[in-house]
């Protein structure tokens, strides 16, 4: 049940020109024009490319965070 909402939310969440910009320097890419970029070890992005990466990690950062919190609820045992 826990994994659900979270790809729900990544799936739907808007990413912005800014978090995409904060990439962009983050991984040191350089602009090729238009929506493309090379990293510095020359592969080619594309702006949707990026999107998708940001996601991702925004994914892993929820999964672990509601991971953490699941485990901790599924290991708790109710006693009468």
């Amino acid at each position: 049940l826990d994994f659900y909402p979270i790809v729900w939310y990544t799936y739907n969440m808007k990413i912005t020109e800014k978090q995409i910009n904060d990439f962009v320097e983050a991984n040191d890419m350089m602009p090729l024009g238009g929506d493309m970029f090379e990293d510095a070890g020359g592969h080619v992005w594309h702006e949707s490319n990026i999107m998708d990466e940001i996601k991702e990690q925004n994914s892993k950062a929820l999964n672990h965070l509601f991971g953490d919190v699941a485990g901790a609820l599924n290991s708790l045992t109710v006693t009468k």
